[in-house]
């Protein structure tokens, strides 16, 4: 629609009177809604629901007030006939005409969660890389699946942005759905491994992302102008990337380190001192002149300890459900 009618020449060129973007809800509208249908979730719940679903109503519809999250998701994605194992391929039949080459390109991202340039996609699946690539590509950040961003360099060139999967259903999916036998407790045996363990860190960077603006509320600088991209060392030996960096018009720059736990995150001397390497090396590698702020955001705040007061910015999950 948004090709073909909005931004098309043809006949209905410049007569749309309004447009409407329909996007999913944030935290604090999840938490709304939930309220509303009575159910007694914490706040945690409410989170883990969003890092496998997104805030799209219809799923969160499907959800049973007597259930815990990971009952959910297994009734709803591990059962014989559950509704989102097949929603997956019938959701693209329904939006694109051909739908695979579009499914190619979320499976692709899926197994690439930093993103990928469009020559790379173009690569690793066999295609041109044209404007019927660019089409697809549009399509989908119109439909809300993937977004193109640009990492921090001296040079940032408009070719060299990024396409990254940031819709949480489909993610979910193609990591865990498309690949898992239909064991029907399969969620819920699975918790506390390494796999599940490593998607909760990925799922909670993008559900920061997705709350930019509730972060910048909660550091006190929403009415400043800012950027929002990542970064990737070029010397540090485990070419550490930072994947939210704030750069702000009042010359600072928050560095902000995403970590997903579910009792209050203990900030040992390992991990501040790769904190404080890559602030150096981000000083570095970029030359700024700009204050850098070591920001971390976690679920419930700092345990405390040593290194508790060395950084000086912090966001909890809670500050995500602000409105």
């Amino acid at each position: 629609m948004m090709r073909n009618v909005i931004d098309d020449h043809g006949g209905l060129h410049d007569r749309v009177t309004h447009e409407m973007a329909l996007h999913p809800f944030t935290l604090a509208e999840c938490e709304e809604y939930f309220k509303a249908n009575d159910f007694l979730w914490e706040r945690l719940s409410i989170l883990q629901t969003y890092m496998a679903l997104g805030g799209i109503p219809y799923y969160l519809s499907l959800i049973s007030r007597d259930e815990s999250p990971a009952m959910a998701i297994d009734r709803l994605f591990f059962s014989e006939n559950g509704e989102l194992q097949r929603e997956y391929r019938r959701f693209f039949a329904s939006l694109f005409r051909n739908p695979s080459p579009y499914t190619d390109i979320i499976s692709l991202l899926a197994k690439h969660p930093k993103g990928l340039r469009r020559d790379e996609i173009a690569k690793a699946l066999n295609m041109e890389s044209n404007g019927r690539l660019s089409n697809m590509l549009l399509d989908l950040v119109y439909c809300d699946f993937i977004r193109k961003y640009n990492i921090r360099d001296r040079m940032v060139k408009e070719n060299n942005g990024l396409y990254q999967l940031i819709d949480f259903y489909t993610f979910f999916y193609n990591t865990f759905v498309s690949k898992a036998t239909m064991e029907e407790h399969y969620w819920t045996r699975h918790l506390g491994t390494s796999e599940v363990n490593t998607w909760n860190g990925l799922a909670y960077e993008r559900v920061c992302k997705a709350h930019i603006p509730q972060i910048k509320r909660a550091l006190g600088f929403e009415s400043v102008a800012t950027e929002f991209y990542s970064w990737r060392s070029k010397t540090l030996a485990d070419g550490a990337q930072v994947d939210i960096i704030i750069d702000r018009a009042d010359n600072m720059i928050n560095l902000c380190e995403v970590k997903y736990s579910e009792h209050e995150y203990m900030l040992d001397k390992d991990e501040f001192l790769k904190i404080q390497n890559r602030v150096e090396a981000f000083r570095r590698e970029t030359g700024t002149h700009s204050t850098i702020l070591p920001t971390l955001i976690t679920t419930f705040g700092l345990r405390k300890g040593m290194y508790e007061h060395q950084i000086a910015a912090k966001v909890t999950m809670d500050d995500l459900f602000i409105n």
